[in-house]
């Protein structure tokens, strides 16, 4: 069977890059701030209706503050503000009011037990709650309105790619025609992975959906950073065919669920949801969720905006330096790889000659390395040369946190010695890093070397947060000069 590519990703619309995350996380975080507004407006026009002014005080006030909170929490319970929801008006105005009242039992229950019941008028707390309902109820209609705006403008489409096994064709094409029937338009297939493509003929799938190669051509695919999630056709007893799968998408960031038709006990406490109106069985999940990309990424560019603006005249010096010191460009650009194993091409100071037999070699830096130049030597032990990847943050294919991008050769060379190596890629590589800051720099001539570095950056991948990202900021100015930084 011929490898068949797609038209996927012609649309950069509706690609997962920063600013189709930017425009989901701003959806859903402004709906979820708005929706809490309501719940605090309304209670200042109730405070203005049945005591003729705006001024809250009191227990009133604390009830307010109570009810905003508990609002937030609710909210997420009920799963009002999830993308599908929002595009549906009932579905939208039947959770908020589950919300809402649960929302003013709180309030009631806590007022009263408070023995603050003397104080709170009723009519007031019927008031709050017939305004806070009628505005959730109103403004429904205008949120779905936005939602399909954007999803008319495909800013919303979210991508999967399904892997099955050249033996459950048939559970594949059931499984293709109820996605068809149940699934929004917004949710689409990209193409299809399968075990043993080369058993398969092209024409099972003409007219529906590419054959896009073997799970190895997944990993491989310039594509993959593009999908939101993967689904196997596959049976969850059948390990030999599994398991090969689950290795090897473990150096790529994809939800992946189970069809869950048939569970054996070692897949039984895993989170179980539904999809296409079918169990499923969540087997491996992105680091970050959407709400955390979008902070990561509101984190990248703040942080380096005002970090190139702050040190403009310090990277001004130093290009003048390194062309007053030896012949040469001012900036080193080396291929790396990057989030799921994307290349992109990473910016640096040149600290080394500009002769060609530098120029061909890749090994990594030693110390007394005879290819540093002197001023080259200065920069990389006071990590100056690494200012430009700045510009790299800005651009989304770095962030100032994460793990630190090897040379393609030696991810190469690495990858087949160190267990879960590849993983590190799952999440994107940062200028600084957890191993960084825990004295694991410089170079790594030795499987040992690499292999407690890759233990540090999946740790930091599976448990970021921002506190962990700050953190590390401030760790790495403590560690600017490093005896490791050659």
């Amino acid at each position: 069977m011929a490898h068949i590519d797609s038209n996927f990703g012609t649309d950069a619309r509706s690609l997962p890059g920063s600013e189709r995350i930017a425009v989901i996380g701003f959806l859903i975080g402004f709906v979820e701030y708005v929706d809490l507004f309501v719940i605090a407006l309304a209670a200042i026009g109730a405070n203005w209706l049945r005591f003729d002014s705006v001024q809250i005080a009191g227990a009133r006030g604390l009830l307010v503050m109570l009810a905003v909170v508990v609002a937030y929490v609710a909210f997420r319970r009920v799963d009002l503000h999830e993308l599908p929801v929002l595009g549906n008006v009932f579905t939208q105005i039947r959770r908020a009011l589950t919300a809402l009242i649960a929302i003013f039992a709180a309030v009631v229950i806590v007022g009263y037990a408070a023995k603050t019941g003397y104080s709170i008028s009723r009519l007031w707390l019927a008031y709050w709650f017939l305004l806070a309902g009628g505005t959730l109820v109103l403004t429904r209609p205008l949120v779905a309105l936005l939602y399909r705006r954007l999803e008319g403008a495909g800013y919303l489409t979210r991508h999967f790619v399904i892997f099955a096994t050249a033996n459950e064709l048939r559970s594949l094409q059931k499984f293709l025609d109820r996605w068809e029937r149940v699934m929004p338009r917004s949710e689409t297939i990209a193409g299809i992975f399968v075990d043993k493509p080369d058993q398969i003929s092209d024409a099972e799938f003409r007219n529906r959906y590419p054959l896009l190669g073997s799970i190895d051509d997944f990993v491989k695919w310039e594509h993959n950073a593009a999908i939101d999630g993967a689904v196997a056709v596959m049976r969850a007893e059948d390990r030999s065919a599994l398991e090969p799968v689950l290795s090897k998408l473990r150096s790529v960031s994809v939800d992946l669920d189970l069809i869950a038709g048939h569970i054996d006990e070692a897949w039984a406490s895993r989170p179980v949801g539904k999809l296409a109106g079918l169990p499923v069985i969540r087997v491996m999940t992105q680091p970050l969720n959407v709400r955390q990309l979008v902070l990561k990424r509101l984190e990248d560019i703040v942080v380096s905006s005002v970090a190139l603006l702050l040190l403009a005249p310090v990277m001004a010096i130093v290009a003048l330096a390194i062309k007053l010191d030896s012949p040469g460009p001012v900036f080193f650009r080396q291929d790396r790889h990057g989030f799921n194993n994307s290349r992109f091409s990473i910016l640096k100071f040149r600290s080394m000659r500009n002769d060609a037999d530098v120029l061909s070699t890749v090994a990594q830096a030693r110390r007394n390395d005879p290819r540093i130049t002197r001023l080259g030597a200065f920069l990389r032990r006071t990590s100056l040369d690494e200012l430009p990847q700045l510009f790299n943050v800005l651009k989304g294919e770095m962030s100032i946190v994460g793990p630190r991008p090897h040379a393609v050769q030696h991810n190469d060379h690495f990858a087949n010695r160190v267990a879960s190596y590849l993983a590190r890629h799952r999440i994107k590589p940062g200028i600084t890093g957890w191993a960084q800051v825990n004295g694991l720099r410089g170079e790594t001539d030795t499987v040992e070397k690499m292999s407690k570095r890759v233990e540090h950056d999946l740790y930091y991948a599976d448990h970021w947060s921002l506190y962990l990202d700050l953190k590390i900021m401030v760790l790495t100015i403590r560690c600017l000069v490093h005896p490791n930084a050659y």
